[in-house]
């Protein structure tokens, strides 16, 4: 378009040059005429310009998101698994635009956008965009990442001419805990026989669970299993 536009100009000289070389070769009331047309002509040249230099308005919108980080627990009937986040969108340029919200939970946490996913916010001006996220039971002890980003789809009411879109990334802390069961995976048997506290039998494995959302290393005891069996 600004080629376009440049050519256009071009043209319109040299067309003015061609009527500058014929106003003083005519006869008065015609020449009135012709310098009547150049000045039109001149301000046709100008506008065009004008708007040739024009600059096209551009969407831009910023995000930010408190707080950096939150923990949750995982554990059964945790009252700590749900937390909000609060994002706001804000726009700084002199237009009204229309942005889109929406979040990502690394595949592990659920997100809610309380406030909804998609905002007019008016020039110069900001919102709020509240977003409840929460972890299933039993989510592995790790420090994840959510997303949550910002993209313009309009300005005054049309596309924009540029794409416009911020992220920002908020840790999530799954807090470890622990959980353990230990139990027999048959009863022990024992036969007792013989003379002088000798005994003879028979015993199975203890099977130990970890019912934590972390690796764990525990060591077993048997000391007093075996004098209870002497």
């Amino acid at each position: 378009m600004y080629i376009a536009h440049v050519e256009c100009f071009i043209l319109i000289t040299k067309k003015l040059q061609n009527l500058l070389q014929k106003i003083y070769t005519v006869k008065p009331r015609k020449r009135t005429m012709r310098v009547l047309a150049f000045v039109i002509a001149c301000l046709m040249v100008t506008t065009l310009f004008s708007s040739t230099n024009a600059q096209v308005p551009t969407a831009q919108v910023d995000i930010t998101c408190t707080p950096e980080e939150v923990f949750l627990d995982s554990f059964p009937n945790s009252l700590n698994n749900t937390t909000v986040v609060n994002c706001v969108l804000s726009n700084p340029t002199s237009s009204e635009e229309k942005v889109e919200f929406s979040g990502s939970g690394d595949n592990v946490f659920e997100i809610e956008l309380i406030d909804g996913d998609e905002f007019i916010i008016p020039a110069g001006d900001s919102v709020n965009a509240n977003v409840s996220v929460s972890v299933a039971e039993g989510t592995n002890h790790a420090t994840y990442s959510l997303n949550f980003t910002a993209v313009v789809t309009e300005m005054n009411g049309v596309p924009p001419q540029n794409t416009a879109e911020k992220s920002v990334n908020v840790l999530g802390t799954v807090n470890q805990y622990e959980s353990y069961d230990a139990s027999y995976d048959s009863p022990l048997s024992f036969t007792i026989g013989g003379g002088g506290g000798e005994y003879s039998g028979s015993a199975d494995g203890v099977i130990v669970s970890n019912n934590g959302n972390h690796d764990s290393m525990i060591s077993m005891d048997f000391t007093d299993l075996r004098n209870n069996l002497l």
